[in-house]
Order: structure tokens, then sequence, then C-alpha cells
């Protein structure tokens, strides 16, 4: 979201509805996670499909509710007939001290609500029965939603083939995991499964004779799901020290056992190299990914994971909008855009599966038997992958959009408007993704404009997905964002100042509201604090990042960070009380020695050290966590120390080690191609040119720049020809791609002070900064007299850089020092600044060398590495 000047508006709450008789449903509770949030309801709609088993004719659920002063929540629950009369009522209450006390909140409600209901009894089974058909049923979840679905479909139709003794710890299970995809990013249908699934696991306890602690592990994917993760630890570590049965084989209880113990992201990635682990892993390794700043990571060893055979990296487009906007430019062109195509396939093939109950919505299947699947999937000529099927099946997710209300029918697994409402959900997740990476990412602004024309065309409800101009314009922008309420990490999709509960982003009531609603959303937690502080409430903002810390966990920590490096000068943090002091408690929580906890802690803990003595730090740090992407920085740290032959070592050192992404060929490659020049390293020079070689503006740039120095006047056009068409097509004549290689024909007459061009060229690009590293490098090859260079540059007045270059020209130690502090103090470490640094050194003391130490410890490896390394093994 942007920053601008907060403007008056009117505060506008649409689509609330005391009764919530919708199918999309938004109880005005407060501080309820999304579990929470929808358990009463769930609840009641399981309870009703259960007894319709036993001859009972509930048709829907009503209800209503309310917070009083006293912080105490009443539901008035109504089960009705087909004529809308009450079959049952009765109400349910608790206090808000009840929301922190995990399962005991789901067990106190159950406790009410089967003791106010003449309910069909229960069979009875033993704990270790109901752990272990728990834990059965979670291993069927698949690699997707759609393949959760699939297996919930079998295990419960609308007339269940297995005892209820069966079936209902294993529904448990596999509801409580087909949600695990929504650790990438939830949708609506997850916080309905994860509801159910504590509905379910409620009813399962009711049949328990005896029950002991260790029954309580079988929450904690329950309350991890609901962004209670700290609480899920300690279950867990509780539960385990208890005893009893548990699901020890289980793969899924392996993974929550490995994650609840918070053991090392490293462990996990190996765990999943064991084949039996791989099918259960990758939600769990989005969520080490998404807490510990391993994107890249991700990007590495996915197709090493999973590119076999029977392609199940297919399988896995649940993920592919964080690939898309969570990890590397490779991680974002995986099957070149084909997940979201993939996706709709595998919703409508779900939705064939899916057998309805005779109360269930059934208009949709005319345009459901119409599609034929080879038509979602063949090749039809489209411009992107992600466009494969769309216009097939627009209509169909065009219905998910008009049918997301609609009565509160009894239900065991999903609905069809649960199923049709998640399709339009997640195809606007999916393509909104993919318009971001290609638009913004990748760069490739006219496919990105046909992904949104094609993606919104046919499609209603999908603007807040797609962050353009054009989200300004749309009329029903706010209460679109209200119906997506239970869609994750919405707000950095949204380019309008505006929030889910009201267009007016000065109203402070609505700011509250927002999070009071949407409790414990930790992908969420910046939108929620970027909306209480444009509405000038930073003391709340800083309450709220504070519960978030103390009830949510690593996630919300890590993204309570990023927003407040994003957002806030240290200036700005200071004068916020109590926000620095939080700032640091969040960075402490972080267990790795990622760049966003060192720049939190940097003014405590770095600021005061020599540039050498910092650079050697953050480079131990490094070897001890080689994933924590500290390496331009360490690279940086020795070349504003002059310690160039330690930079070029380190970076010896890790480039085999490392995916050298677009970041390094923007700024840290062309500083070492630079140092290899200055230093007549060709060799250096060639190894940082491979690993630059990206395709960015600045690759290109550098690319230029070494045919430059190389003689090559046909290399240097081609490069800024191939400059031009990708970056500067819509620019003018004076284009700094452009004016570079007009310039080119003169180089001859730049050598040649004979030639009739000389003082052409000389002077052809004046005091303007254009060229300004290219000029440099050729002051410097073609060792040019000082005169002619000083006049290339643009004279003896221009910019700091420039300034320090014209007093290397003129050996002047005298102001050297002084010019490169000035330089150093108002600019950032690109190549300019290498070469100033070089330059003044050469210039003051020019034989001096700084000693250099090799930190790397023995056997230190990447995740990507270990992980290649033991899939390779025999």
């Amino acid at each position: 979201m942007k920053s601008r000047q907060i403007l008056p508006g009117i505060f506008s709450l649409l689509f609330l509805a005391a009764s919530g008789q919708a199918q999309f449903y938004a109880p005005e509770t407060e501080y309820h996670d999304k579990v929470q949030r929808l358990f009463v309801v769930e609840l009641a709609r399981v309870l009703a499909w259960r007894e319709n088993l036993h001859g009972s004719n509930y048709q829907e659920v009503t209800y209503s509710v309310i917070v009083d002063s006293n912080r105490v929540t009443t539901w008035n629950l109504h089960w009705l007939d087909a004529q809308g009369k009450p079959l049952k009522g009765m109400e349910v209450r608790y206090p808000e001290s009840l929301l922190l006390e995990g399962p005991a909140f789901y067990r106190n409600i159950f406790k009410q609500m089967w003791a106010a209901g003449s309910w069909s009894p229960l069979p009875k089974i033993s704990e270790g029965e109901l752990a272990q058909g728990f834990w059965n049923g979670a291993d069927r979840a698949g690699l997707s939603r759609e393949e959760g679905l699939a297996a919930m479909f079998e295990l419960a139709g609308p007339q269940p083939t297995n005892s209820e003794a069966q079936y209902v710890p294993a529904l448990a299970g596999l509801m409580g995991h087909t949600p695990l995809p929504g650790l990438a990013g939830g949708v609506t249908l997850d916080a309905m499964l994860s509801s159910r699934a504590a509905a379910w696991l409620c009813l399962g306890e009711a049949m328990v004779s005896k029950a002991s602690a260790a029954g309580d592990r079988n929450w904690a994917p329950v309350l991890f799901l609901a962004g209670r993760q700290f609480a899920a630890f300690d279950l867990w570590t509780k539960s385990s020290a208890a005893g009893g049965s548990s699901g020890s084989n289980s793969q899924y209880y392996a993974w929550w056992d490995l994650v609840l113990r918070q053991s090392a992201a490293r462990k996990a990635f190996l765990s999943a190299t064991d084949p039996r682990h791989r099918p259960f892993a990758m939600p769990m390794l989005v969520y080490y990914a998404r807490s510990q700043a391993l994107g890249s990571t991700m990007a590495e060893v996915i197709g090493p994971l999973y590119g076999d055979e029977q392609k199940t990296i297919h399988r896995l487009y649940s993920y592919a909008p964080y690939f898309a906007q969570n990890t590397t430019i490779g991680g974002g062109r995986i099957l070149e855009g084909a997940w979201p195509a993939l996706f709709r396939a595998a919703w409508v093939n779900a939705l064939q599966a899916f057998r309805p109950t005779p109360l269930d919505y059934t208009n949709y299947r005319p345009l459901l038997d119409g599609l034929a699947r080879a038509a979602l999937l063949r090749p039809a000529g489209e411009e992107d992958a992600s466009l494969i099927g769309l216009k097939s099946v627009a209509p169909l997710l065009e219905m998910g959009y008009e049918q997301g209300e609609g009565k509160l029918t009894p239900v065991a697994t999903v609905t069809a408007r649960d199923l049709l409402n998640y399709g339009w959900e997640m195809n606007g997740v999916q393509m909104g993704s993919r318009y971001g990476f290609v638009n913004q990412n990748w760069g490739v602004p006219q496919l990105a404009k046909t992904i949104f024309n094609e993606a919104t065309r046919d499609i209603q409800g999908q603007s807040p997905f797609f962050k353009n101009d054009l989200q300004k314009q749309v009329y029903n922008l706010q209460p679109t964002l209200f119906r997506l309420q239970m869609v994750d990490d919405l707000g950095g999709r949204v380019g309008v100042d505006i929030q889910p509960f009201s267009k007016d982003m000065n109203d402070t009531n609505a700011a509250r509201l927002f999070f009071k609603r949407c409790w414990l959303r930790p992908y969420d937690v910046r939108w929620q604090s970027w909306t209480l502080c444009y509405a000038q409430l930073q003391n709340d903002m800083v309450q709220l990042l504070t519960r978030y810390h103390q009830e949510c966990g690593p996630l919300s920590d890590f993204i309570s960070l990023v927003y407040l490096a994003d957002w806030f000068t240290p200036e700005q943090l200071a004068r916020v009380n109590g926000l620095k002091a939080l700032r640091k408690t969040l960075a402490e929580a972080i267990p790795v020695p990622i760049p966003l906890k060192i720049n939190a802690l940097y003014d405590d803990k770095y600021s005061k050290m020599p540039n050498l003595e910092r650079a050697r730090e953050y480079e131990r740090l490094f070897w001890t966590h080689p994933d924590s992407r500290l390496e331009e920085r360490i690279i940086t740290g020795y070349i504003a120390a002059g310690a160039f032959d330690s930079a070029k070592r380190f970076y010896r050192e890790i480039r085999t080690m490392l995916d050298l992404e677009v970041a390094f060929s923007n700024n840290t490659g062309p500083q070492l191609w630079a140092i290899g020049f200055l230093q007549k390293d060709e060799n250096l020079m060639a190894t940082a040119l491979e690993d630059s070689n990206t395709g960015s503006y600045r690759a290109m740039m550098l690319a230029l720049w070494n045919c430059a120095v190389h003689g090559d006047p046909q290399g240097m056009e081609r490069q800024m020809d191939d400059l031009v068409e990708r970056y500067e097509s819509s620019s003018g004549s004076e284009s700094n791609g452009r004016v570079i290689k007009n310039f080119i024909p003169l180089i001859p007459a730049l050598q040649d002070p004979q030639s009739p061009d000389h003082q052409k060229a000389l002077d052809y690009f004046g005091k303007p900064n254009t060229g300004l590293v290219l000029r440099t490098l050729l002051i410097l090859k073609q060792g040019m007299n000082t005169n002619d260079a000083i006049q290339f540059l643009g004279g003896p007045e221009t910019d700091r850089f420039r300034h320090v270059v014209i007093l290397y020209l003129l050996k002047d130690k005298e102001h050297m020092m002084e010019a490169l502090q000035d330089y150093d103090a108002h600019t950032s470490s690109d190549v300019s600044w290498v070469m100033a640094n070089w330059m003044a050194r050469q210039t003051v003391e020019p034989n001096a060398r700084v000693e250099d130490k090799d930190l790397k410890l023995p056997g230190a490896k990447t995740i990507a590495q270990a992980v290649r390394e033991e899939l390779d093994r025999p």
C-alpha cells in the first residue's frame, strides 16, 4: 500500500448482517483467531449434519453474536426446518480470557452445545484409537487442498460407509491438515476446514471415556494454523511429556514433532530429502522459508526435491503465489506460469468428484458438466501459460463470485458454495500473483497487461488481487475486500488507501475494528498496523504488534519486523513510544542472522565497529548460517575498509555455494568486476561478469563496460540495442541507452588527439552524469592526460564522485580523504563508490594492503547444497 496525505472521508461498513445468514459470513467477534471466529457456527452445522443422518430435518443454521462491556461473547443459535421454523435454539457464552486457553476454548463451547441439545449418542473409543484415527486421517491429506478434498469425499460423502467411530477421528485429522497450504497464504476455505476439523475433534474426544493430557497433541495443528504458534509449541511440548498414545507412525506427526519443537530449518529441509517424508514436507518448508527469509533456498531446492519423473512439481500449484511473490526470479518462473492453469483443472476435478447433499446448491452442474478437462490443460495459443483454460472455466468462476452467499446448511466436509467461492478466491490469488511477478519482478509489462485484461474481463470481484492504477476506479473495491477478509496477504496487492472495513482511512473505529475482527492473521499484520498508523493511532499500533508477538509466533515476528523496516526511519521509530524497543525485541526473537535482524540491531551492536571489524563479524555470522544472505554487505564492508583482497577471497569462496540472484547482478557483481578492472585481475572480471549475467538493466550496463575496456565497440552497440529494446522502448531519444550508443563511434576520436572529432568526443557528455562510469573506465583504460580527462568528465566543478576522480588524476593527497568522506556520506555502495574508494587509497597510500583473514568454517554449506548432496547419495 502506498503512503500519501490522509484525506477526509466517510466511514462505510458494508455487507454486515446481524443474523449472519450468508454462506460467506463474517461473525462480528473480537480477538478471535480465524478458527475460533467460525467454530461456534461450524460446530452447529456439523452437529446438524450428524443429526440428519439419524432422521432429523435440519435445513439451516442461523446465528447472532454480541460482545458485551464485560468482554463476554454471547452467541444465539437456531436450527431451522425447510419452512424456516426453529427446531432447536440455544445460547453459548464465554469470557474473552477463554480465547487464550488453547483446546479449552473448543471443549468449553462443545460442552455447552452438547449439554443444551438432545443429540444422538456417540460410540465409545479409546484415546489411542482417537489418536491413531486422527493421525492416519492427517496423512491422507495430499500436496494440495484439492487432494485433501478428494480424500474427504471418499471418507464422508452424503452417507458415510464407515462407522462413526472410524470416520470421526479420521475426518478431524484430514480436515485439520488439508488447509496446510494456507501456510503460504490462506483463503476462506482454510478457516472453514480448520473450524470443522475442530468440531469433529470435539466429537472424537466426546467418544473417549478416559482422556489424558497426551490427547492435547491433536490440537496443536489447529492452534498453529489458527495463528497461535507459541501456544502450539507449548501445547506440543507439554502433551508429549505426558506420554500416552501418539501418532508415532504418522508422517505428519513426525513433521509436527520437528516443527513444534522449533528445530532448525536445515533439519527440516534435510528431512524432506527422505522419500517417506517428502510428500508431507512442502507446507512445513514454506513455513520455515517465510519466517526466516529462505525464499531463495526454496527456489533452489524445489526442483531437486519435486522435479521427478512423476511430475510431482505440477501438483504444487497451491504454493504458486508464494513462489511468485516471495522467492526469486527463477522461483517465479517455475513451469513458466502454468501453475494457475493446473490449479483450475484440479478445482474443476474436485467439483466433479463432489457429491452434494439434497440440501446443497446444484445449479452449477450444467456449467460444470459442459467443461472438458482437455480444454483446461491443452495449450491454445495463449500468450502466457497462466491463461490456459481460463476462458473455458470463467463462467464457473463467475458463479463462485455470484453464489458466495446462501444459507448455512448442515455440513460434514464442504458445500458446493464453499467450493465455488474457493475457486473464485484462489483463481484471483493465483492470477494476481502471476500478474505481479511478470509486471514487477520479471519486468515484462506488456505480458502483465495481457494477463490482467484476460483475468479480469469475465470474472467479477478480482480487482483486489491485481495491484495497478485501475484499482482506484473500481466502485465496489471496499465491499469486495470485506468479503475477502478471510484471504491472507491482500494488503500488499492493494494500491489504494482502503481497508476491508472502511473507505475512510481516518476512521479510528474502523481501524481498530480491522484487527479485532481479523485477529492473529500474521500475513495481514502489516496492513492492520499501517491502517492504525494512517489513522494516527501509533500507540495502538505498538500494542497490536506487541500482542501479536506475544500470541502469534515467529511468522508474525518476521513480518512485523519487515513492516517496521519498510515504513519507519530511525527518527520515526524514536518518536513513537516503545516502538524502537519493540523492534529490538522482534529482531532478537529471530533465530538466524539475516539482514533484517542485523539491520534492526545495527545501532546497538555493529554501528561503532570499524569497517574491517564489522565486515569480519558479518562474515563469521555468515559461515555459521550460510543462508543468511549477508554476502553483499560483507563484500561491501571489506571494500569500505580497503580490504580488497578479503572481498575477492570471500567472493571466490561463496560463488559456487550460492544461487546468485538479480540483486547480485545489480550491485555486488559490478562492484567485484570493478575491483578486478582496477587491479587488472581478468579472472575476477570474467567470473563477476558471468555471475551477473541476469538480463537486468545493470547487468546490461556491466556488459557494456566490459566490452568498453576490452575494445569491443560492436559488443557495446549490441548491449545498448538490447537495453533500449527491453527497458527504454517507450523513452525518448535522450534515454541513457540511446545517448551512450550514439557516443560509441566517437571512442576512436577520444583516443586520438589528432582526430578532428577529438574535442567533440571530449565534450560529448558534458556536465550530466550520463555514462559516468563508462567515462571513468575509459579514462583509466586509455591513460588519458589529466586535462583531457577532466574535460571528458565535464570540467573541474561537477559532482562529488567526479571530484574524487579528479583529485586522483591530480594526485592530490592533501584533499583526497576529506573528499572521499564527503562523497561516502552522500552516496550508496555502487560501482562509482568502489572506484572512488580505490582511487582514494591509491592516492593516499598506494602500497598499503589490509591483511586478509580466511574465516570460513570447515564443512560450511548452504541448505540447498546439503539437500543436493543428500539427494545424490547412492
